[in-house]
């Protein structure tokens, strides 16, 4: 019973699934392959199966939070944020000037040039590491890379950017008040906040 919690559930069994599996099979009211079946169709079995369990992957990514996320920003599950813009704020499009706050590997930026959300770019991160990342991939996008930081922001234009994309970085702001006010300071009257 141990090895068939291991193989189809990743873990050690509990104290209660273990005395019932082994008492069922004492009593030869299951079999082993009867045990393994249920394990395997339990809702935990199937989440391991299906690859939706967290160990697999970021949180944020499994499907029903995806689908969660989706309802909120777009009001269709099955309609990611990015894919939205184009719909609800096309009279915008294409953005002049975006600033994407915390880049990373800068996917997010070239996921936006080459939908047409935006025509020039910048793009900053804490991490050198993934500012370098970031330029080796950019190829011949409009995109210019610099060091900042959320608790920092000292390189940031006054009313410069049309649209500010904020992907995964606030909860880093140690205040968040403060950021928000440095992020807000460099839109342009019109411009337009996205935080995911």
């Amino acid at each position: 019973v141990k090895k068939l919690y291991e193989k189809h559930l990743h873990r050690q069994p509990d104290k209660t699934g273990l005395y019932y599996f082994t008492s069922k099979l004492k009593n030869k009211t299951l079999t082993i392959s009867q045990v393994s079946k249920l394990m395997m169709e339990s809702e935990e079995g199937k989440a391991f199966s299906n690859f939706s369990h967290y160990t697999d992957k970021y949180w944020n990514n499994l499907d029903t939070v995806v689908k969660y996320k989706n309802k909120l920003s777009t009001d269709n599950e099955h309609v990611q944020w990015i894919d939205d813009i184009s719909n609800r704020f096309n009279e915008y499009l294409p953005f002049e000037n975006v600033l994407i706050v915390g880049c990373g590997n800068g996917w997010l930026e070239r996921t936006l040039h080459d939908k047409g959300i935006g025509k020039k770019f910048d793009a900053f991160d804490i991490s050198e590491k993934y500012l370098e990342e970031a330029k080796e991939k950019k190829e011949d996008r409009n995109i210019h890379y610099f060091i900042d930081d959320i608790n920092n922001l000292q390189n940031l234009s006054m009313k410069k950017y049309d649209a500010i994309f904020n992907f995964a970085i606030l909860h880093h702001a140690t205040e968040i008040d403060s950021a928000m006010q440095k992020l807000s300071n460099s839109l342009k009257p019109t411009g337009l906040i996205f935080n995911e």
